[in-house]
């Protein structure tokens, strides 16, 4: 070989390229440079975000954390905050309504206005004198502590969310009782169920799913998000009242905290089909007692079924135990509602019965959460849509992909340009 190609070989080999010389230095700062703005970034979004979640979960001005009671304050309520999506301003205070106005509001609590009667009171539907149009519940019960009857009533009041009824006020004149609720008027899930006169039902399988959804995000408020946390004691597919979009309320919210005990038992022991058949009356209901109820109600959405009937020589049979057999013998078809036009597919079906047979596990402590159920209730394929949905989790994502993104553009054009 010459001299001359030699030298050329070794000039050739000296000169760095384009892959392992400068610019592969150029490249390397450009990733470090573009790291540490990306970790800058996430940093900022973290602080911010979580300082966002805390104001959002922070109460009103003139709230009261010890007592979960507003002080006389007006404040602007935040719609996230009260979970409602509408109530943008808050009242003042808990309203209380003369018992003049109500009766007058009713006709005098006339048979025509009564919209049901319980074991602890009747409700009525009335027009107020500004014309909005309300529920009164009338409690048959009396009472005389008036300071303990406000502070149950002012701490109901302060729970607000869309698929709870709101308690607007109360009514106390001598050892008499009201309540004053919004009113839905729709009727309530129970008369949906097992009233409708038509062949066919009016409540879908869809219909019925968000209905599922909607108690379940009820429950969430009431049994994890409330402080402190609210059982409601009393959740049957009657205590479901329904709106023209057929969107489910929650109703009775702490009524049973409004009882003499005396009240409190007779009113449990009246919810057969709706209460674990183990269940010790003598221990305080918690929110497992709620979830079986809640269970019990998914199975009556389901099937049609009433929780408890009676069959042939007056035995009674339990709804809870009736869908187990039909599992047990694999006749799905005969668990669904035969007034539904279009069935559920048959893996629809078997996963809302698996979440309504966990809700009434005979072990308490393997019953699920609310929190749990509403994760079950959630559709895989709808978890990317979720993502998209939430700012919080999409701009993170993007900024992932668009670091990696300029990374490997950057790469790219060191590398070959």
């Amino acid at each position: 070989m010459s001299i001359h190609a030699l030298s050329s070989v070794a000039h050739h080999l000296s000169t760095p390229t384009g892959f392992f010389g400068l610019k592969l230095w150029i490249t390397i700062l450009i990733c470090i440079g573009l790291l540490i703005i990306f970790i800058l970034v996430m940093i900022f979004l973290c602080y911010f975000s979580s300082h966002l979640r805390e104001s959002e979960l922070m109460p009103p001005r003139g709230w009261d954390m010890k007592t979960g009671i507003s002080s006389p304050a007006v404040y602007s309520g935040h719609s996230d905050w009260l979970g409602s999506g509408r109530d943008h301003v808050v009242d003042m205070v808990c309203k209380s309504y003369s018992a003049r106005e109500l009766h007058l509001a009713t006709n005098g609590f006339s048979q025509g206005n009564m919209i049901s009667s319980g074991d602890h009171g009747e409700v009525y539907r009335a027009i107020l004198f500004d014309n909005k149009r309300v529920a009164i519940k009338k409690f048959l019960s009396k009472s005389d502590n008036v300071d303990e009857f406000i502070e149950e009533v002012e701490a109901i009041w302060c729970i607000r969310h869309k698929n709870l009824v709101k308690l607007l006020g109360y009514s106390i004149e001598g050892d008499k009782r009201m309540l004053v609720y919004d009113y839905i008027d729709n009727g309530d899930l129970h008369q949906w169920l097992h009233g409708c006169t038509t062949r066919t039902s009016p409540l879908t399988w869809n219909i019925r799913m968000n209905i599922v959804l909607g108690i379940a995000k009820g429950l969430v408020y009431l049994h994890e998000d409330s402080e402190p946390i609210v059982v409601h004691k009393h959740l049957t597919s009657s205590s479901i009242l329904l709106d023209r979009q057929w969107n489910p309320k929650i109703s009775y919210i702490g009524i049973t905290n409004l009882l003499r005990p005396k009240s409190i038992a007779r009113s449990l022991s009246r919810m057969s089909g709706y209460i674990d058949p183990d269940y010790n009356f003598t221990c305080p209901f918690n929110e497992k007692n709620d979830i079986y109820s809640f269970g019990v109600v998914i199975m009556e959405i389901i099937t049609g079924k009433i929780p408890m009937e009676f069959v042939e020589f007056s035995r009674k049979e339990y709804l809870v135990e009736w869908v187990k057999s039909k599992v047990c013998d694999q006749k799905l078809d005969d668990i669904v509602d035969p007034s539904l036009q279009e069935v559920p597919s048959s893996k629809e079906l078997k996963r809302i019965l698996l979440i309504a047979l966990r809700c009434v596990d005979p072990e308490v402590e393997n019953r699920p959460t609310i929190g749990d159920v509403i994760h079950m209730l959630q559709p895989r394929d709808l978890l990317l849509d979720d993502v998209s949905r939430n700012s919080s989790l999409a701009t993170p994502i993007y900024l992932i992909l668009t670091f990696f993104f300029s990374l490997s553009l950057s790469i790219y054009l060191c590398v070959y340009i």
